[in-house]
Parts: C-alpha cells; sequence; structure tokens
C-alpha cells in the first residue's frame, strides 16, 4: 500500500513516515527485501521494499538533503 506524505503524516499516529514519500528525490537500497545483501536471500518479514522512518529522523534527513541539492 502506497501512503502519500499528507496522509502519513496527518493519519498515521505511530510517528512513522515512508521515506520515499517524505523525500521523493531519494535514493535508497533496500537489501534485506531482496536476495543481494549479506544472507544472499530474502529476510522473511520485509514485504515491501520501503524504508520506515520516525518524522524527526525523516526531517532531519530532508534538512541534510536539501543542504546537498546543487
Amino acid at each position: 500500500m502506497k501512503m502519500n506524505v499528507k496522509n502519513s503524516l496527518t493519519m498515521d499516529p505511530s510517528g512513522f513516515v515512508l521515506l520515499a514519500d517524505y523525500i521523493p528525490h531519494i535514493v535508497q537500497e533496500i537489501r534485506y527485501y531482496f536476495t543481494y545483501n549479506f544472507i544472499g536471500e530474502r529476510i522473511d518479514g520485509y514485504e515491501e521494499p520501503c524504508a520506515l522512518l520516525t518524522i524527526e529522523a525523516a526531517r532531519a534527513l530532508k534538512a541534510v538533503s536539501s543542504e546537498m541539492i546543487v
């Protein structure tokens, strides 16, 4: 299920957001979802290739990534 930033920020009481929704230009490498990781096979429990962060962590990462965009 794909959430958008507005819904994930206002409707999710957990305090977590999907990183790609919060920072659309971010490049993510979610290796545990695929077989290209230190085990060589997909890790159970990873149902989607996405990163969840607390809103505080996402804000900090977005601030740093905004500084790096030229």
